[in-house]
């Protein structure tokens, strides 16, 4: 009976065993192998060469000319340094080095600070995409071009300074710097792309400056703490959404006008803008949906000798003529009459259109 039990719990041990997952020799193999693999120096570009100090983090990029592009890395596993991506806590750029290439240091989620010389002129898409514990960068003046999604998804990055020669942001750029709170915009800029800085949602305070045209759709969307936008350039065009969901956002100030918040909610923000030059005359106030609805419409009518023009934001233009009516006046009272009949006639347009109407004097 004894031998019996003895050789039952034998086999039900055999059975337990045999339940475990044990490595096949030739997954043993495979991880020695990748372990092998792993090399701390080698080439990342033409005339490019890396090396990584794995007892202080530091990764250093030496050489001439552009890394290599590593195009399309979606799981960024491209780099030479891929295996050891999450050792590294600070990147040294080296001079002669001129372009930070696509995908280069993708989710180094350790990188903590990184050096760029001043032969630098490219940092492109994706170089820094997802390095959640990149605190530091400093973007030297021989930089013009920083592209789509460079800095995405840096949660801890707290403040960029663009340098003077920067002239192009692509779309993306700093979206999802959570813990951004300054950014001083390049002179040279001229547009500020989709999204480009779309829920950094520490941003309190910016200032677009007078180079930039276009502040695009989405531009700075779900920025929950803005609460303040200066436009130095009067004729710098809002896109659809660009400050949507920016629910602490009260003015936005330009040098002519100044748009006041008078609703922001998660679907949508409302501004009313006033004019402050002496030579315009507000006859009234609206909102404009800078949020969900873009059916919403901005117009200005203006006095231009004997023609009154109704320009609208969304390239709708309506021109109406009246030169009995503006021949011999010399106020605006018989020009307010008639904007207000062209703004009912308007309003009989479209009900759901809110309109701002001011007389700009620009006699000849």
């Amino acid at each position: 009976m004894r031998i019996k039990k003895i050789i039952s719990n034998i086999m039900a041990l055999v059975i337990f065993c045999g339940t475990l997952a044990i490595p096949q020799i030739s997954e043993v193999s495979s991880l020695m192998a990748s372990a092998e693999d792993v090399e701390y120096s080698g080439s990342c570009g033409k005339n490019s060469t890396y090396s990584f100090d794995d007892t202080t983090g530091t990764l250093t990029i030496s050489g001439t000319g552009s890394m290599k592009n590593y195009s399309y890395d979606y799981d960024c596993t491209q780099a030479p340094w891929h295996l050891f991506k999450e050792d590294i806590k600070t990147v040294t750029i080296e001079e002669g080095v001129t372009c930070i290439d696509t995908w280069a240091f993708c989710e180094c989620t350790s990188l903590t600070k990184i050096t760029i010389p001043d032969s630098v002129t490219t940092i492109d898409e994706y170089s820094f995409y997802n390095c959640t514990s990149l605190k530091e960068v400093t973007i030297p003046n021989s930089v013009t071009y920083i592209g789509a999604w460079a800095f995405d998804n840096c949660t801890s990055l707290t403040k960029i300074t663009l340098p003077n020669n920067v002239d192009y942001i692509g779309e993306c750029a700093f979206s999802n710097c959570k813990s951004l709170k300054k950014i001083t915009l390049s002179n040279k800029v001229t547009e500020i792309s989709r999204y480009t800085f779309s829920k950094c949602s520490s941003l309190t305070e910016v200032t677009i400056p007078n180079s930039v045209t276009s502040i695009d759709e989405f531009a700075f969307f779900d920025c929950t703490s803005l609460k303040k936008v200066t436009i130095l350039n009067d004729d710098t065009y809002i896109g659809y959404h660009a400050f949507e969901d920016c629910t602490s956002l009260k003015e936005i100030t330009k040098p002519n006008d100044i748009i006041t918040i008078t609703s922001n909610t998660e679907d949508s923000t409302s501004l009313e803008k006033t004019t402050k030059t002496n030579d315009s005359t507000t006859i009234g106030s609206s909102t404009l949906n800078i949020g969900i609805s873009e059916s919403s419409i901005v117009t200005t009518i203006t006095e231009t000798d004997n023609q009154i023009s109704v320009g609208t934001s969304n390239i709708v233009t309506t021109t109406v003529t009246s030169s009995e009516t503006l021949e011999n006046t010399s106020n605006n009272s018989a020009i307010k009459t008639m904007l207000i009949v062209v703004l009912s006639t308007l309003i009989g347009m479209n009900l759901n259109t809110l309109i701002i109407i001011s007389i700009d004097k620009k006699s000849s």
